[in-house]
């Protein structure tokens, strides 16, 4: 299968340890790329899916808030780079998940998945700054 490949490709090109890339029994890929970035990846039909964590939901009063300001975010791909924002099935974190159509090349499959993780750490910023501030916005 050409993810393999492209898989393999990545940990040779960012010098990772084989152990960095995992794969479970249900055919999906794991690629730790650092202490805070693990991303996700499987492939089906002709689309490669990628899925990271951006951190814990932060327990806030006005979580609403914070919310409708990701929601906005997600509002055609304009502040996620056509990723989307949404929360794992466990409710415990937020998640940035995208996809990648067509015979992808290396270069296409290594900036999709650099935009990503650049749009995950912008958000994992953003939302500890919105919960740091969080105790000055009034409701």
């Amino acid at each position: 299968m050409y993810v393999e490949q492209l898989l393999d490709t990545l940990v040779t090109h960012l010098n990772l340890s084989p152990s960095a890339l995992e794969k479970d029994s249900s055919g999906y890929y794991k690629v730790s790329l650092n202490a805070n970035t693990a991303v996700t990846l499987n492939s089906q039909d002709d689309h490669i899916f990628l899925s990271t964590k951006i951190g814990p939901l932060p327990k806030l009063q006005n979580k609403e808030l914070l919310f409708i300001y990701l929601m906005q975010a997600n509002l055609i791909g304009q502040g996620t780079g056509g990723a989307a924002i949404g929360i794992d099935p466990s409710e415990k974190f937020f998640t940035m998940s995208s996809s990648l159509k067509g015979d992808v090349n290396f270069k296409v499959f290594k900036e999709g998945l650099e935009d990503l993780i650049n749009y995950t750490d912008y958000w994992r910023e953003e939302i500890n700054r919105f919960a740091n501030e969080s105790s000055e916005i009034e409701l």
